[in-house]
């Protein structure tokens, strides 16, 4: 069995305009030359869901005024998802005040907020808001969930990752704070910035599992392309179990060539948790490589979270799961081959880890306290005096 790239055909077109209120028509040419440029590397990347920004999530709420939050990510993505929108829409419920956009903020955005937290952001006019933002008093927050400093040479986002790493470094070094997912990242960011906290990723509420009977028995994978290598690495050992009652299905950048492997067409966010759910076992391969291991553990959470047992890598975040009851650690074929004989033998064992998996995945509290904190940190800061020494520091 082999691996292909999965291509994705469906993918929003970027309406919104550049809104900063000092931007020139040059500027505002050049960001929507980089705004596709990023977008092309998405779409060649690919993911289990389809891209668009859900309403549930998006927009402006007003329920209070205990805190004003200002976010902009770059493509809306799995990224944005769990490190702005879901805390975002948790932070409002809380009764704060929140706006979320897409690559670009206005002036009268960050006149209006008291925090401004960026996500992956690294395009010059992104540099820019982060100046105007500390020129004007306000906590500026970046938030990262990837080692961009170690993608791999077979990572999509490779290439553009290498050529814009210092932008990125530019808008970091001019924030007050940087969040990351775990202790890994936070090392690897501790050299570009001295206020790093963790914050690790968390579900949504209505993240849980739902009822999807089927036929015979689904081996399920999600990811997006960056993981191609991973999957790479457990195709054959997965191959060798497929038949008429056995079924590999796979979702997001990847698929994988076998007369019984299905890929799965993409679903709106907010249903990802069905998708998920349609899988008896769930499959999380990492390779042991320097960006693996600043990986988080949310697929793990999240195929726990709809009642999956899964089997994983000992790499990285998933190491301190070993025992856990949830899932089996696997490090050789001949262990992966083991642990999916076990499972696919014993449903009676399916069920009790995937209920071990389920109540586990509930008892992750909500992460919102330690947002807060990393948000609100001092707020009032004195205004920076300077655009020029900021922006280059």
């Amino acid at each position: 069995a082999t691996t292909r790239p999965r291509q994705v055909r469906r993918h929003p077109t970027l309406h919104r305009r550049h809104q900063h209120g000092a931007a020139s028509p040059r500027q505002r040419q050049s960001l929507r030359v980089h705004r596709a440029e990023r977008v092309a590397v998405h779409r060649r990347q690919g993911e289990p869901f389809r891209r668009g920004t859900p309403s549930a999530y998006h927009g402006e709420a007003a329920t209070g005024r205990t805190m004003r939050i200002l976010a902009a990510y770059d493509v809306f993505s799995a990224c944005a998802w769990y490190r702005l929108a879901i805390p975002l829409h948790a932070a409002s419920l809380a009764g704060c005040e929140v706006r979320l956009r897409q690559a670009s903020v206005s002036a009268s955005d960050l006149a209006w907020c008291d925090v401004f937290v960026v996500q992956r952001g690294w395009h010059p006019n992104m540099l820019r808001a982060v100046t105007d933002a500390r020129i004007l008093g306000k906590r500026v927050v970046y938030d990262l969930d990837d080692d961009l400093w170690t993608v791999g040479p077979r990572n999509s986002s490779a290439a553009f990752w290498k050529a814009h790493r210092e932008d990125a470094e530019r808008v970091i070094r001019a924030c007050h704070a940087v969040t990351v997912t775990g202790p890994a990242l936070a090392s690897t960011l501790s050299r570009h910035h001295d206020h790093v906290s963790i914050v690790p990723n968390a579900l949504p509420p209505d993240f849980t599992r739902t009822s999807r009977p089927h036929d015979g028995l689904v081996i399920g994978w999600a990811g997006s392309s960056s993981h191609a290598e991973d999957l790479e690495m457990v195709a054959e050992s997965v191959a060798g179990f497929l038949g008429p009652d056995v079924r590999l299905e796979t979702a997001g950048g990847c698929a994988v060539t076998h007369e019984h492997a299905v890929s799965l067409k993409a679903v709106p966010i907010e249903r990802y948790h069905e998708l998920l759910s349609r899988f008896d076992i769930g499959l999380a391969p990492l390779c042991d490589s320097r960006f693996n291991r600043a990986k988080s553990d949310l697929k793990l959470i999240e195929y726990s979270a709809v009642g999956v047992p899964w089997i994983a890598s000992p790499v990285g975040p998933y190491k301190p799961h070993k025992g856990c009851g949830a899932g089996l650690l696997a490090s050789t074929p001949t262990e992966w081959k083991r642990h999916l004989a076990f499972l696919m033998e014993h449903p009676e064992a399916r069920r009790q880890m995937g209920e071990r998996g389920f109540e586990w995945a509930r008892r992750i509290d909500t992460t919102l306290p330690a947002w807060l904190a990393v948000w609100e940190g001092s707020r009032g800061h004195r205004r920076d005096r300077g655009r020029a020494s900021l922006a280059a520091s």
